[in-house]
């Protein structure tokens, strides 16, 4: 059985998705990312995580990237969110 989470950029806690009382608490990377609806909406495995530089903030700050099985990456930034792009748009801007 699978269990889908949802948290905040930044956040440790992570609520179940169809049962917000089970809470999964860590600073974890997930096996799978539920990509939105305008992007297709479907479900991509995570590879693994990295840190770069975010995409979507004109500050020079570091954030996590999770590298997808498809051509979209997504960078968790606290101020601006789940920042969602094509992945060899930012390889080639790093």
């Amino acid at each position: 059985m699978t269990m889908w989470f949802e948290r905040t950029p930044g956040s440790v806690v992570h609520m179940g998705k169809t049962d917000p009382s089970t809470l999964l608490l860590g600073d974890t990377v997930p096996d799978w990312v539920q990509v939105p609806d305008e992007l297709g909406g479907s479900q991509v495995k995570v590879l693994r995580a990295e840190a770069g530089s975010c995409p979507g903030c004109d500050s020079a700050h570091v954030v996590r990237h999770l590298v997808l099985d498809s051509p979209l990456g997504v960078a968790e930034c606290r101020d601006r969110g789940f920042l969602w792009y094509a992945a060899q748009e930012c390889e080639d801007g790093e």
